[in-house]
């Protein structure tokens, strides 16, 4: 196997366990204030609420041939989805009970795309040293 996928495999792993720990980081902060289960339905949530943020980029921009449909992606990723993915979370936040606040809501919808830009930036820091350590295990 190439060493490549090794590199890959690592940096999976250990961004699931940072996961993990974020989550539970992040559950603990909201049972504290007697609000973990509209943060669990809100977790929850997230799955259908991606779902839809990714059928309002592609929908439109599918719609469109050509140039325009690049234009139409750029307008609904970075304008459009996200109002709508941070809306969402306010609206759902709340319906909950105990209702969540608009700070508590932004925290939650704002965690898995800090925590994507963060593994990002982490996995993209740490690469010389994965391949040193894969160099030293003999798997280059």
């Amino acid at each position: 196997m190439h060493p490549f996928y090794y590199l890959l495999a690592a940096f999976g792993v250990l961004a699931l366990v940072a996961l993990v720990v974020v989550l539970r980081r992040e559950r603990s902060y909201f049972v504290a204030r007697g609000k973990g289960g509209p943060w669990r339905t809100m977790r929850l949530a997230t799955i259908p609420l991606l779902a839809a943020t990714a059928a309002l980029i592609l929908v439109p921009s599918l719609g469109v041939s050509g140039m325009e449909a690049l234009a139409v992606v750029y307008l609904m990723l970075l304008i459009v989805a996200p109002v709508f993915w941070f809306a969402a979370h306010w609206l759902l936040g709340r319906r909950m009970q105990p209702h969540l606040d608009f700070r508590e809501s932004v925290l939650i919808a704002g965690m898995p795309i800090a925590f994507v830009i963060g593994a990002a930036v982490v996995a993209h820091a740490l690469q010389p040293f994965a391949w040193m350590a894969l160099r030293t295990f003999g798997l280059v």
